[in-house]
């Protein structure tokens, strides 16, 4: 958000070894300069409201903390304004605004929807069977071209890919390392499992194998 009568900005900055958008950090920038100022530790989505206050979401709740537009700061000790604010905990969003005249709008947290995901079986009658008994935040899964597993994507702050095993019922961790990965697909063999990646400054693809056995491979500069 552009802040009124100035050049500064505030945004939130996402670290790549967070699982939760309540441990980012809301904070001001000099488009001009470059200075950057810490505002607020454990908290998204900031919006400086005509009042004076910078609002933003953490966890269920929006807050409130008094601030000196002039000089670049918190005047105060943020205040819990409505419980039960909705956070989308992948992007950091939260769905509220402020009018000019001081008047709330926001959206209420409701059912865990992308929170509480089943995996399941689907007959051609429609009858589900679940596939893996407990429910997370799970998106983009790919069976194994041998049926028995699953690569799939685990959504936080930072997405991770894991790999389900069928039979064992045994829920592993393929990632590592900060970032997101994302859309896991299975090589031809069923041995390796390739994915995006948004380590370092870019996206790229990745290889691993399904047990995470061997390390990973940078698929723009592995040659093997």
């Amino acid at each position: 958000q552009a802040l009124p009568g100035r050049d500064w900005v505030i945004f939130t900055v996402k670290f790549n070894n967070i699982a939760s958008f309540d441990d980012a950090v809301i904070v001001a920038e000099n488009i001009e300069t470059h200075e950057r100022k810490e505002l607020i530790r454990g908290g998204s989505y900031g919006r400086y409201l005509a009042s004076g206050h910078i609002m933003y979401a953490r966890g269920t709740s929006l807050f409130a903390v008094p601030f000196d537009l002039e000089n670049m700061r918190l005047a105060g000790s943020p205040l819990p304004v409505v419980e039960g604010g909705m956070l989308n905990p992948f992007s950091g969003t939260a769905n509220f605004e402020v009018s000019n005249n001081g008047i709330l709008i926001y959206t209420p947290v409701g059912p865990a929807g992308v929170n509480n995901v089943a995996v399941s079986w689907m007959d051609r009658q429609g009858k589900t069977t679940a596939i893996i008994r407990e429910n997370r935040p799970f998106d983009f899964p790919r069976l194994s071209p041998d049926g028995n597993k699953l690569a799939l994507t685990v959504r936080a702050a930072n997405d991770d890919i894991w790999v389900f095993d069928i039979q064992r019922q045994a829920l592993s961790r393929l990632t590592f390392g900060g970032g997101n990965s994302d859309l896991a697909l299975w090589t031809p063999d069923g041995k390796d499992v390739i994915f995006t990646s948004d380590r370092g400054r870019g996206v790229g693809l990745f290889r691993r194998a399904w047990d995470g056995s061997g390390g990973t491979h940078d698929l723009r500069v592995d040659q093997t």
